[in-house]
This record gives C-alpha cells, structure tokens and sequence, in this order.
C-alpha cells in the first residue's frame, strides 16, 4: 500500500471515530461522548497528520455547557493558581519546574491531578507537601467522567484561581470540558506536544513554547495568534538516584556513547538509525553503544543478532536511573528521524557532548531549536550529511580534551533553575516574550511521511489497544483491518494478564 492510499486510510478511520462522538453528542450521551472524542484525539496524536480539530472543540464545548450549570460562576482571586496535570509523574515532564517556580514566587496553588493517572510519584508528592501555599486535589477516576468534570469544577470554584497553568495529555477531553466552562481564568497551556495534535487549542489564553518548532507549528497549524504565544526554555530535573550499572561488556578501555528514547522514535526512515549505529561501531572498534527504550525491541534485537553486535549494542531497557546513566556514558547520541527532548537535557547538564543527525530541512534538530545555537558557530551538533556527521563522531571518540571542550559548553546553555523561576513570572506578568522567538521552515509533508513509514515499519500496537478500550465493539467499525489483524496479539496479551494474575494469587 502507498503512503498516499495508507494516509486515505487513516484519515477515513479518524473521521469515523469523530462521527461516533457526533451521534453520542446528539443523543446527550456526555460519558460515551469523552470516551470517542478521546480516541479521536489518541488517534490523531498517533498518526500526526493534523494539529487541532475545531470539530472536537466545538463538540466539547457542547458537552461543557451541558454538564456544567452556566449559573456556576465564581470571580477570581489575584495571585492565586491552578495547576492541572494530566501526569503526576516525577522527572519526566514539567510538573517540578512549574510547581517549584509557583513556590518561589510565593503565590496560593491548587494542583489537580486529572488524566488517567490514579497516583502521584512519591517524587512529586514530596515536592508539593514541601510547599506551604500549595494544596493537592486528586480527582477521583472511579466516577464516571462528567462526574469527575463537575467534581474538578466544584474544586476550582472554592478555590477560586485567577490563572491556570496547564500541563496536559493531547487528549484529555474531562480537563478541556472542564476549562470550557471557566472563562473568567487566564489559561497556559504548556506545549508539551508541540510536535503533534492536542486538545485545548479553543480555550487557550497562551501557549508556552519551548522552542521555535513548537511556536511555528501553533502559528501556522493551530491558528494560534502570535501575541498568544510565549517561549519559556526549561531545565530538566535531577532526582538523587542510585547508578544501577553497566553490563559487563562496558569496560574502562571502551568509549561510551549512550541513545534512548521509545522506540518509535527511531524505526522511520527506512531504518536509517540502525544503519547509523552500525557506521559509528565498523568505524570505531572501541566504542560500545548503550540504547535505553521503551516498545517494541524485536526489530532492534533482529539487527543486533544480524550483525554480530551481542557484545557491543546493548539495549538497556527502561532505566530509571537514566540520569545517572548519561552521567556515565562519554557520548550522547541523538534519536532519528524524531529526536528526543528530555534525555537531550540530561546530556547537556551532564556535559556530555551530543550529536544528533537530521534531515536538511532541520528538523530534527532538536539541541539548536533548546538553545539557539548559532550552525556556523564552534558548538556544531547536528550534521545532515553523513559523512560530516561520522568524521564528529570519529573525533569525539578519539579525542577526550574535544569531548569535555564540547560538553562544558553545551552544559553553560542549560537554564538554570533560578532563571527559569525569574523568566516565567515576568512572561505571565508581561504576556510578552524576552527571548528571541521567530518562524522556522517545517515541511509538513515530511513529518507525516515518517510517522506513516513507521507505521509501515511497525504496526502501532498501543494505539489498537487505545480504541479498543474507548470505542469497545465499534473500534472493529473504525479500523476494521486493523482490529483483524490485532486480534491474534489481543489474545496472546490477555492470556498473559491472565498468568501474571493467576501468579500473584
């Protein structure tokens, strides 16, 4: 099947679902409703293929308006916040940043825990039990989802914010339901996607940015206006963690280069990662390459089974000592075609040098878009031909004075974290940006092109078990094909909860 015909496909699959949400919307069945518009959204944020759907935010106004009395109002208070999160997770994202900033600049927070999440990281509990003026509001996911949306509304009313800061899944359609209904707060949305769909774009007040890939695509895909956008860089978080190790193979005589990231980053563009791996080792015979990941590894152990790599690419796993993993690595490698965010930072705070190779439109040049290096300048990091990009790499690996020259300077581009608290204050007082913020090319076609070769490569397994949850029998109606060819791993998946569950017994 072309890409063309594929992408046909998907779009038709997409506006099935849509239309299911539109008959639960007419017949004022609000819980099903969620659940399709949900699915639309996990569906369009897999495929990459549009930003923003009016269609959806109309119909989620609709159902706001309808689970939440108009008579509801409440009139804000000054320094007083909301954070919703759609997480709750540790390190990962930007709940600590935000939060911690919230502390410092001394201000009343409400943190409601939303989404999917059912418990907060210790991590992150601690963080806010440490905060006098911050107090915690975990929904409760036993209610059906208007419930939930009426019991955060209630919350919010008492607390009574002036502005929301919002740190959300691209489909949580309770928390977008929810915001629909309080026009009276200034409302952040921080871009965590900022490379693919989310809801929200309708009640948005601001967008905070993280870099100028995010701020074109909300310009040029999400219609947002430029007034409305912000750019906060950000810091990453460094938790106390124990180093778990290396495998035996690593030794004091082998240069280090470390990658990670799920594996659908890395399994586009007909596998040219791999064929990037396996340059960098015939090149260098003392380097050995460490992959931390989470997904599908067959096609990643298949490569290394075929070229004799057992002992010299090793997959690591999900690591939850990644911090202290970087820390021990010499090199850190970019993950292509879609680059990586967050183990970027580690590697930069680190000062560990880092290479990354993109396509010559830019972008995946993820470091450059963090912290506006300058391409012509000393501090080169990602390389679009081939052959320039090895030479790096050749030269990192023999040379340790060129490795700490580059890692040291990379480190001094990181925000700091009394930065970050200093900049974020005068942006949400201002509304105004101080850092450079401008327009980049982006070819769009192209993006929809990898993730649809990476849906050749690899048939998404987490996005069927997704509709199959939300849309029950109809997800058979949405992506027919797909359900059939499911069905064999559906099977093999519950037979195995069944034996873990018959174990813990």
């Amino acid at each position: 099947m072309g890409d063309k015909n594929r992408l046909k496909k998907i779009k038709n699959s997409y506006n099935r679902i849509k239309s299911l949400a539109y008959k639960s919307i007419n017949k004022k069945n609000w819980n099903t409703a969620i659940n399709r518009i949900q699915a639309a959204s996990e569906f369009a944020y897999t495929y990459n293929f549009i930003y923003t759907d009016s269609d959806l935010e109309n119909m989620l106004k609709i159902l706001s308006n309808n689970v939440i009395s108009n008579n509801n109002n409440f009139t804000p208070l000054p320094n007083k916040y909301l954070f919703y999160d759609s997480f709750g997770v540790g390190n990962k994202l930007l709940a600590h940043q935000y939060l911690r900033a919230l502390n410092s600049w001394n201000v009343n927070c409400l943190y409601v825990l939303g989404g999917k999440s059912t418990h907060i990281s210790e991590a992150l509990l601690n963080d806010i039990k440490s905060f006098p003026k911050t107090e915690l509001f975990i929904v409760d996911k036993k209610q059906d989802k208007t419930k939930q949306i009426q019991s955060i509304y209630q919350k919010v009313k008492e607390f009574q914010p002036q502005k929301a800061l919002l740190h959300l899944t691209p489909s949580d359609a309770v928390a977008i339901s929810f915001l629909y209904a309080c026009p009276q707060i200034e409302k952040y949305q921080i871009n965590l996607t900022d490379h693919a769909f989310w809801l929200g774009v309708g009640c948005t007040d601001f967008s905070i940015e993280f870099r100028n890939f995010g701020y074109t695509i909300s310009i040029e895909k999400r219609g947002i206006a430029k007034e409305k956008l912000l750019l906060q860089p950000y810091y990453p978080i460094v938790l106390p963690t124990e180093f778990l190790g290396f495998p035996k193979e690593v030794t004091p005589d082998k240069t280090v280069i470390f990658s990670g990231g799920s594996y659908n980053k890395i399994y586009g563009a007909n596998g040219f990662y791999l064929i990037i791996l396996k340059k960098i080792l015939d090149q260098n015979p003392s380097v050995i390459i460490l992959y931390a990941g989470w997904g599908d590894e067959e096609p990643f152990k298949k490569f290394i089974k075929k070229n004799h790599y057992e002992k010299r690419l090793l997959l690591l796993g999900n690591r939850i000592d990644i911090n202290e993993v970087v820390a021990h690595c010499d090199i850190y490698l970019g993950t292509y075609p879609i680059g990586g965010g967050l183990m970027t930072q580690y590697a930069a705070i680190n000062g560990k040098p880092i290479v990354t190779f993109m396509d010559s439109d830019g972008n995946g040049n993820i470091l450059n878009s963090f912290f506006d290096i300058n391409p012509n300048g000393f501090l080169k990091i990602s390389f679009s031909d081939i052959e320039e990009f090895l030479l790096h790499i050749n030269l990192l690996v023999n040379n340790k004075d060129f490795r700490k020259k580059i890692g040291e300077k990379i480190r001094s581009l990181v925000i700091t974290p009394e930065q970050f608290e200093i900049e974020l204050k005068q942006l949400i007082n201002t509304q105004s940006n101080s850092r450079n913020i401008r327009t980049k090319n982006i070819d769009y076609d192209l993006i929809v092109n990898r993730y649809l070769k990476i849906d050749k490569f690899r048939m998404n397994t987490s996005i069927i078990i997704i509709l199959v949850r939300l849309l029950g029998i109809y997800s058979i109606v949405c992506i027919p094909a797909r359900i059939i060819r499911f069905i064999p791993k559906l099977i093999l998946l519950s037979i195995k909860k069944l034996f873990k569950f018959i174990s813990k017994q």
